[in-house]
């Protein structure tokens, strides 16, 4: 026979599974954030460097990848790694959106907005790519907006337009006046002061 438990044992059961959930969003919401923004900062600087190889150094497209495509050059085919990127930086937008308050919330749903449609044209590549049919009939898989915009500049604008407002959500939540708005359930600030 299966014992269920009282309600009050259900209710510990069910703290303790979204207890993880409840830490990012208060006394764990500082060092999630930390780990979210330095994966965030270490995916733009790779496009920057992508960009400079192609502006400064001069490179061919198919060989300028940043860091880890230059040293891996397959990274840049692999619309996988790219997607799955993009998946992560929702799950960690979502994730740490309930920690946020007042304006600074908001400025984090504007970037979750933004995050989604570049979610949105990264499924439509994998799709490409898995199926081998390319939009408008080009040789490699090739996103709605990338019919106007090459790729590599195209994907550096997509990931400083979702960074900008994390910045700013950042801002207000980290060092904002309280005239920004409360901070909610974690300790953030009180880092900064």
């Amino acid at each position: 026979m299966i014992s269920i438990g009282s309600g009050a044992e259900a209710d510990t059961q069910a703290h303790q599974r979204f207890s993880w959930f409840s830490q990012i969003n208060s006394g764990k919401h500082f060092p999630a954030l930390r780990i979210y923004v330095a994966i965030l900062i270490a995916h733009a600087i790779e496009h920057t460097v992508q960009a400079f190889q192609i502006y400064v150094l001069d490179m061919p497209r198919t060989k300028a990848g940043g860091f880890i495509g230059y040293l891996l050059p397959a990274v840049n085919k692999d619309e996988v790694l790219h997607w799955t990127y993009a998946v992560l930086m929702i799950v960690g937008l979502i994730l740490l959106r309930p920690g946020f308050k007042g304006r600074s919330r908001k400025w984090w749903t504007i970037a979750l907005g933004i995050q989604i449609w570049h979610f949105a044209e990264h499924t439509f590549l994998l799709a490409q790519y898995w199926s081998g049919m390319h939009f408008l009939g080009r040789p490699v898989p090739t996103s709605v907006v990338q019919a106007f915009f090459p790729r590599v500049e195209l994907h550096l604008i997509y990931n400083m337009a979702v960074m900008l407002p994390i910045l700013a959500a950042l801002s207000l939540h980290w060092f904002g006046p309280a005239a920004a708005g409360s901070q909610g359930d974690c300790d953030c600030r009180s880092h900064f002061r």
